[in-house]
């Protein structure tokens, strides 16, 4: 089920989807990104207070998605065990940076399919 992974263009780096538990506020979405963004080989985080998960893109020689899973939980979140790599799907990275990035105002902009009637 996750966390999501896909080999970039890059060859270099990974892209993962990691759920993350126990974040309430914008606060929360800051201290994992800046903390995250810090370890050995992380290129990129985006964490989504809306999804409870982060999306990370990093240097699978330099550092591991249970690396990741640690540090965050050592952040006192919890993230969702079965991290295994059996349990991993690959998936378009512009799946992941879409869901991420335009999922929210996509989601603002729907208008129902039907109206109901006035008469009825």
């Amino acid at each position: 089920m996750f966390p999501l992974v896909h080999r970039e263009s890059n060859p270099d780096l990974v892209a993962v989807r990691v759920p993350i538990n126990g974040m309430t506020c914008q606060s929360c979405v800051r201290s994992i990104e800046g903390s995250v963004k810090e370890l050995p080989g992380v290129a990129h985080v985006k964490v989504e207070l809306s999804e409870q998960a982060g999306y990370f893109r990093y240097d699978p020689r330099a550092t591991s998605v249970e690396a990741l899973r640690e540090h965050i939980e050592d952040m006192g979140f919890e993230v969702p065990a079965g991290l295994a790599d059996e349990e991993t799907r690959s998936v378009p990275h512009t799946c992941l940076m879409e869901l991420s990035e335009q999922a929210p105002s996509d989601m603002t902009l729907a208008r129902p399919l039907w109206r109901r009637s006035a008469s009825t």
